[in-house]
């Protein structure tokens, strides 16, 4: 599980981290070691403001400070070790620290600096997760071709059917690359010909 973070104070310095946590990993782990990290980094008596999207640390760090939280209490929490080190952290360097929170995802300039490279203007966008899984079932075979849906549902799909484009081959995940016209049809139109009238049908069923 990865995390990281950039100092958004002064970005001319290029301050910024990243690791990777293991041994029981979970969102809210690899965000408090994110929070952690950060704070090892700071100066005497700072005030730090951290924006994160994890509403529970969030949460959680705002019980530290109560006087209601017992020391049974505490060792409740998740990841408890993890937020005495916080603890310890802020009150050695004594640091002012304040956690707000923003939207997950919600294509904020800054956490554009935590992706790979893409062709895509937001990393966190909706379009960039639908061409990664693009990527993904490209690279394992396992985009929904004829040979996939007769593995995947064989009670619905009981026989192979021909490649809709050619019509003399088995529609496979080998035949969709190595097929050079395929390429071309972006609109498959003698298909959509084809299936009008069941289209059209089932449109009616469906009014």
């Amino acid at each position: 599980m990865g995390y990281g973070w950039i100092f958004t104070s002064n970005l001319s310095d290029n301050i910024k981290f990243s690791g990777s946590c293991k041994d029981w990993p979970s969102s809210s782990k690899a965000e408090l070691m994110a929070i952690l990290t950060a704070l090892i980094t700071c100066t005497l008596n700072s005030n730090v403001q951290i924006y994160t999207d994890s509403a529970s640390c969030i949460d959680t760090f705002n019980k530290l400070n109560s006087p209601k939280l017992t020391a049974r209490q505490f060792q409740k929490l998740n990841n408890c070790t993890i937020w005495n080190a916080v603890k310890c952290i802020i009150n050695t360097l004594g640091l002012n620290v304040s956690l707000i929170k923003v939207k997950a995802h919600s294509d904020w300039e800054y956490s554009q600096l935590w992706f790979k490279y893409n062709s895509f203007s937001k990393p966190t966008s909706k379009q960039y997760t639908k061409y990664v899984s693009w990527k993904i079932k490209c690279s394992s075979n396992n985009l929904p071709m004829m040979d996939i849906l007769n593995r995947n549902y064989p009670d619905l799909i009981k026989e192979n059917e021909p490649c809709f484009l050619c019509s003399s081959h088995i529609e496979t995940n080998e035949h969709l690359w190595n097929y050079p016209q395929g390429f071309t049809h972006f609109v498959f139109l003698d298909s959509l010909l084809m299936f009008e009238p069941f289209i059209s049908s089932v449109v009616l069923l469906l009014e």
